[in-house]
């Protein structure tokens, strides 16, 4: 994960995995942190943190390099299943 610091804010640029079809808005977990995609092409995406998030969760913590753990958001029609 790559960042730029903008107005107090952080944009990450991560490596999007290749079966995945991504769009502006979407929601993403990156290592647990509910992340909005901001700007995507094939290869990668990228998301923003406002101050708060940086201040309350691991995101102040990413760098160049970071190995994060991503998710998908669930849509309505998919099965929950689990404990």
């Amino acid at each position: 994960m790559s960042s730029v610091l903008r107005d107090g804010c952080r944009r990450g640029r991560i490596h999007k995995p290749a079966s995945w079809k991504l769009a502006e808005g979407q929601s993403v977990s990156v290592d647990g942190i509910c992340s909005t995609v901001v700007k995507h092409t094939q290869k990668y995406f990228e998301v923003e943190y406002i101050p708060e998030t940086l201040s309350k969760t691991t995101a102040g913590s990413f760098a160049k390099g970071s190995i994060v753990n991503l998710e998908r958001s669930l849509m309505l029609k998919d099965l929950v299943e689990g404990h």
